[in-house]
């Protein structure tokens, strides 16, 4: 026998947890568009989906090897989701405020919404190589998902939503499809069917 609602009620609120019912804004349609930017390279997926200034932004970002985590939307395209941004706009740097206060077109925030600060985003934190031997450290869609959330972004979280489904289903970046023709196709299926019988 199943609980009752009001049982499974009583028991959240006695563990001091806080029922949230939300639905979900997940697309599998995006799953597609997740693996398209996930075989791009980190920059151009920025390029792509908000412009040269953004990628530039990224650039400089990683160029002065500050110690923090990049989040937001410049972060979740480094991800690999599928979102155009705008192309202006300050880029989302969690970090100690002291040490990374003079960074031009940089907001930096010791505690993003939905997070404990820099300690927390630590913890998943991906690596994110820009090339010419330089790169930063970006929050995990994990953390970017619980960022939107918290800030009520409801289609950036639903994309970022498909980004850890994507990395769920297929750890790495798949591979290019082979394109058959209508002969090739044939042949390969009867051989297939040559060697399961």
């Amino acid at each position: 026998m199943e609980p009752s609602y009001a049982g499974v009620m009583a028991v959240i609120e006695a563990c001091g947890f806080s029922a949230m019912i939300d639905l979900a804004n997940y697309d599998a349609s995006y799953l597609g568009h997740v693996g398209d930017m996930l075989r791009m390279e980190p920059l151009e997926r920025v390029r792509r989906l908000g412009g040269e200034h953004r990628a530039e932004q990224a650039r400089r970002v990683a160029a002065i090897e500050v110690d923090g985590v990049l989040f937001g939307d410049v972060a979740a395209a480094l991800c690999g989701w599928p979102l155009m941004f705008p192309s202006q706009g300050s880029i989302e740097l969690c970090a100690v405020v002291p040490l990374a206060r003079d960074l031009v077109d940089v907001d930096v925030v010791e505690c993003p919404p939905g997070t404990r600060g820099l300690a927390d985003l630590r913890r998943d934190r991906e690596w994110v190589t820009l090339g010419d031997g330089i790169g930063l450290w970006v929050a995990s869609p994990l953390d970017l998902l619980r960022i939107e959330r918290a800030r009520g972004r409801r289609v950036q979280a639903g994309a970022l939503a498909a980004v850890v489904e994507y990395r769920r289903r297929w750890p790495a970046p798949r591979p290019e499809q082979r394109r058959y023709t209508e002969e090739e196709a044939a042949a390969a299926i009867e051989g297939w069917l040559t060697r399961s019988a």
